[in-house]
């Protein structure tokens, strides 16, 4: 493997870890405020609302929390991922950072 190619990828995994870290922190705060609040002033108004619309809102809150749980697990498979990944280079750069020699002569 070529010196540049190894450190682009080891640089993208160092600096996917811290994002992949904000980006889960950032998921479920949306999780915490679209979807549990807005539950709850469900539940509030729902002597205002017929039963139709409380469903309606209801489901629209479901897909939205169902987005946002799918979201949560792809960010951290990429966060798990690129901490596997950042170790085996560590691991491994003398192998992948191999110099051939060639005789010139």
């Amino acid at each position: 493997m070529n010196k540049i190619v190894y450190f682009f990828l080891l640089i993208l995994c160092i600096v996917l870890i811290p994002l992949s870290g904000v980006g889960f922190l950032g998921t479920m705060i949306t999780d915490k405020y679209q979807v549990d609040h807005a539950k709850t002033f469900v539940e509030i108004d729902s002597d205002r609302l017929t039963k139709t619309e409380k469903e309606a809102k209801l489901k629209d809150i479901e897909k939205l929390e169902n987005t946002i749980q799918r979201q949560q697990i792809i960010i951290f498979a990429l966060g798990l991922s690129a901490c596997f990944g950042a170790s085996y280079l560590l691991i491994k750069r003398k192998k992948l950072i191999k110099k051939t020699l060639h005789n010139t002569v």
